[in-house]
């Protein structure tokens, strides 16, 4: 193939892009009380988003290879530490969303957890 063939794109196969799946978006919803304690603490919100999609997603992956459902009720949500939180939440894998239903404080100092419920 000469130079000129090679400028004009002759001759050339074009690229094909890989076509990937979009993934439908995760939803991370929070009650009232919940969100306005995520609100006042500057990051937390994005923080507990960031946490809450990773595990979302971990336990649609779970799902899909092992057919394990990570099923919550209201009455025992289940918890994650995140900086000086613990949040609490529920797991729905068929609409994608993971809901705050509870944010306690854990205060180091006195050894205590000062908690503010969410309902």
């Amino acid at each position: 193939m000469n130079s000129e063939a090679l400028r004009s794109g002759e001759g050339v196969e074009p690229t094909r892009k890989a076509k990937q799946a979009v993934p439908m978006q995760c939803q991370i919803e929070a009650n009232l009380t919940a969100a306005h304690v995520m609100a006042n603490v500057p990051g937390l919100r994005r923080r507990v988003e960031e946490m809450l999609t990773g595990i979302l997603e971990t336990a649609e992956e779970i799902r899909r290879l092992q057919g394990i459902d990570f099923a919550t009720t209201a009455d025992q949500p289940m918890r994650v530490h995140i900086g000086n939180y613990i949040i609490s939440y529920l797991l729905d894998l068929d609409r994608r969303v993971a809901k705050v239903v509870f944010v306690e404080i854990v205060s180091r100092q006195l050894g205590k957890a000062n908690s503010t419920k969410a309902g």
